[in-house]
């Protein structure tokens, strides 16, 4: 039989898709010269936390292979007529007692389709308990440190919006001076916005630092020791995080409409987009300096070169596949500025 000739087709729901589902993937390209991800649906299941085009989109934030292509079903449909009697279905399965539920996608898949010919995976054993509906649970209670070893970061984005019911997550990111707070401030008196800063959510874990360094002078030791502090600070500030949004949660200040910002000028020097998502707002100006000596906290101007510049910025969410936003900030801010920087964000 000629491979190459046949349609490999990797379909799921993917709701969302997780590492589990990557690592499959990977595995079947590796075996055919190119495979096929098609997001569809089960019959047998009424309720959906994301579309197709939803669930598509996600995977195009994965760290796929290149010879791996992805469609919705519905395009499946308008490029093959049934029977898909030149298609190999890939199934990624946790082990051999598993077949026996893959029983009806089989015969769904041979007798509405037509499709004879299947081609099985068996998950590594520390992916055999990662699923969608963890994932989706992992969401609900806001769970960020255990969601961020188990998909992308955008997929993080799309799961806490969908479980907070907000309409969009984003982390703030730019250099000191660059205009973060301000813009966040001015938007928020116009708009749906909500924001958490995360500076503040440190200072209340400086005493953490003090007892773990042995130092009472916090911004000397964040001078001189950046990276330490920042490894260590890591897990209790994302939890510190979860509780925040938790709080906002049940006070309501989280609605349909509200867009999320968190702002945290390192969020992309020290990877916090793993845990907080892959939506990144960056702000950047050319008025760094000038600003912090308006504002008279000189004692920041050391701190400009440690956060990632533009083009510093665009490597990284090149690399980690972030949906990224640049917002220029070197003009005094009008209302007219602030109205296309709410659309840019509200928009997909």
């Amino acid at each position: 039989m000629d491979y190459k000739k046949q349609f490999v087709a990797a379909p799921g729901c993917f709701s969302p898709p997780t590492i589990g589902h990557l690592n499959y993937i990977k595995e079947a390209s590796q075996c055919f010269e190119e495979v096929n991800i098609v997001c569809s649906r089960n019959i047998h299941k009424k309720k959906y936390w994301f579309s197709q085009e939803e669930c598509a989109q996600m995977w195009h934030h994965m760290d796929l292979p290149e010879n791996v292509r992805i469609y919705t079903f519905d395009e499946i449909k308008k490029m093959f007529s049934v029977p898909y009697k030149n298609f190999i279905v890939v199934r990624g399965i946790k082990n051999i007692d598993c077949l026996s539920h893959e029983k009806t996608s089989l015969l769904t898949s041979l007798e509405k389709f037509g499709v004879d010919k299947f081609f099985f995976v068996f998950a590594k054993e520390e992916y055999k308990n990662i699923s969608s509906g963890l994932l989706r649970k992992m969401a609900e209670n806001v769970d960020l440190i255990n969601l961020s070893n188990k998909t992308c970061p955008f997929v993080i984005s799309k799961l806490i919006e969908k479980a907070l019911e907000i309409n969009k997550i984003f982390i703030v990111a730019g250099r000191p001076g660059s205009g973060k707070t301000k813009i966040i401030k001015e938007l928020s008196k116009k708009y749906p916005i909500e924001s958490i800063d995360i500076d503040l959510l440190v200072k209340e874990l400086h005493h953490l630092v003090k007892n773990h360094f042995k130092t009472d002078d916090v911004f000397s030791l964040v001078q001189s020791r950046p990276d330490d502090v920042a490894d260590f600070l890591k897990i209790p500030l994302v939890e510190k995080l979860e509780k925040c949004i938790k709080k906002m949660k049940k006070e309501n200040k989280l609605q349909k409409e509200t867009i999320l910002l968190i702002e945290c000028a390192y969020a992309l020097k020290y990877e916090l987009f793993k845990y907080t998502g892959g939506r990144t707002l960056y702000i950047h100006s050319d008025k760094n300096k000038q600003r912090l000596l308006e504002r008279k906290t000189p004692q920041h101007l050391e701190f400009i070169d440690k956060v990632p510049d533009f083009e510093e910025t665009q490597k990284i969410c090149k690399k980690y596949k972030l949906e990224l936003n640049i917002i220029e900030n070197n003009n005094e801010l009008k209302e007219e500025d602030l109205r296309k920087i709410y659309s840019k964000i509200s928009n997909d």
